[in-house]
């Protein structure tokens, strides 16, 4: 349902990728501990949102410079259960202005990282 990644360099990646697949770039606006910054979405002709570019700062500081591939899960705190359980690992949990968990970054036992997100969140 989503894919994104958090690299360096992503004022100049957002340029790379939205020129080689012609997609439309949208600034999402970030703040840390620096300042305020952006990150991107990416559009497709469709005007549907598909990915993002994001910095490797912020919230992304720790995320592995890769694509990440998203997807959607009935209930996020029982994949996320699930995943321990079976070996694997928690990156990371976000949780909505609600306070509600809907979605994480895991790494599964081979270690490639995935992201699930609560059917219906987004």
């Amino acid at each position: 349902m989503w894919t994104d990644i958090a690299v360096e360099n992503a004022d100049e990646l957002k340029d790379f990728y939205s020129q080689v697949f012609g997609w439309t770039v949208q600034e999402v606006p970030m703040e840390d501990e620096n300042g305020t910054y952006a990150d991107y979405a990416m559009v497709n002709k469709n005007g549907d949102g598909i990915g993002g570019v994001c910095h490797k700062r912020g919230v992304n500081i720790d995320l592995p410079s890769q694509w990440i591939v998203y997807f959607t899960v009935e209930n996020v705190q029982k994949s996320i259960e699930t995943c321990k359980n079976m070996d694997g690992s928690v990156l990371k949990e976000t949780k909505n202005e609600e306070g509600e968990l809907f979605y994480a970054l895991l790494k599964d036992p081979s270690g490639a990282v995935i992201g699930i997100m609560q059917e219906g969140a987004y």
